[in-house]
């Protein structure tokens, strides 16, 4: 039996050192993706100016979809600035299509305003689509997701580049340990790095990246992957890896950890993992940790951090909730069918 349904996501991309991504001569900020729940559904985000300065949110679709959309920013108070609002009628995606362009609000009435829409030089811009999905209620529609990772796209030659260090110009250093590297190659990995080394900032002025938040190790396999697209040690740092991922854009290292810690959830992880997927929109690992919630929920109601969710993320509740009512229907029609 197949019945369709309008599902809404609300979609909040938080974009962080905004005043350098959009220096003067800025072309576009690449955002992440949006993963609909329970199907090949996806829309990838793009933050763009137009002739006369503005900020427009470019969203496309991965596959064929027909979707409502709404779009806005957020100010330092949470409240809604120059909300879109919604299409009239729903928008015909097409994976080789133009997608949706919204128009938002002025680069120079932020810069100008940065105390009202900047937090922590971020900016918090948010896109809700509503989508009609197709559910088949059949026992065995429910399967567990798999992680998919992008193939490799650098030579393994490059690693001696990193490892021999010639013609290298800055360095990072973590926990006393310094690391040179080479900034060109730094910023075509990340446009994190990228800005970090066009802005007038220290680390331009300095040469040098004091990498606060992770450990040596860390660095370490963070610059073999941007240099090799290898990660040697991820199954022992997938976790501070994936932050590093998140903190600079690498959206393939990102995949790999993602991957990776979706290989190793147990009740003593998953409500953290599920967060962290969440916070970031790590939207594989999302539904893998959603999956293994949904097997295991009686045992993992019992435990403390279940009780920590459910004060601090009603949210996320709500669609386990929402997940266990599926899984049920699930059951129960494959009993029906027998």
């Amino acid at each position: 039996m197949t019945k369709s349904k309008v599902t809404k996501i609300d979609y909040t991309w938080t974009i962080a050192g905004f005043t350098n991504l959009v220096r003067e001569g800025w072309s576009g900020i690449i955002g992440p993706t949006i993963y609909a729940r329970r199907c090949n559904v996806k829309w990838s985000l793009r933050m763009v100016p137009d002739s006369e300065g503005y900020l427009c949110l470019e969203i496309q679709s991965k596959v064929s979809v027909e979707a409502a959309v709404n779009a806005c920013i957020y100010d330092v108070n949470k409240t809604k600035i120059c909300s879109f609002g919604y299409t009239d009628t729903p928008i015909k995606f097409q994976p080789a299509g133009n997608g949706l362009r919204s128009r938002l609000i002025s680069r120079a009435e932020i810069l100008k305003n940065s105390d009202r829409y900047l937090s922590g030089d971020k900016l918090s811009v948010l896109c809700t689509l509503h989508y009609l999905q197709s559910e088949t209620y059949a026992a065995d529609q429910v399967k567990k997701p798999s992680v998919s990772v992008p193939p490799p796209d650098k030579a393994s030659f490059m690693e001696n580049v990193l490892t021999v260090g010639q013609f290298s110009d800055v360095v990072l250093v973590a926990e006393e340990r310094e690391f040179t590297a080479h900034r060109a190659i730094l910023a075509e990995r990340s446009d994190v790095f990228q800005a970090m080394f066009h802005a007038d900032m220290e680390e331009k002025r300095s040469s040098r990246v004091v990498m606060q938040d992770m450990t040596a190790d860390a660095v370490s396999d963070l610059l073999t992957f941007i240099y090799t697209d290898t990660a040697p040690n991820v199954k022992t740092l997938a976790l501070e890896l994936f932050e590093a991922a998140e903190k600079y854009n690498i959206v393939r290292l990102k995949a790999v950890c993602e991957a990776e810690l979706a290989e190793h959830l147990d009740i003593n992880n998953i409500i953290d993992r599920l967060i962290r997927a969440d916070r970031y929109g790590a939207g594989q690992l999302r539904e893998a940790a959603l999956y293994w919630i949904t097997k295991h929920a009686p045992d993992i109601t019992k435990t403390e951090h279940w009780e920590t969710l459910c004060e601090k993320h009603p949210d996320l509740v709500k669609i386990i909730c929402e997940r266990l009512a599926s899984y049920i229907n699930h059951l129960k029609a494959g009993t029906d069918n027998m």
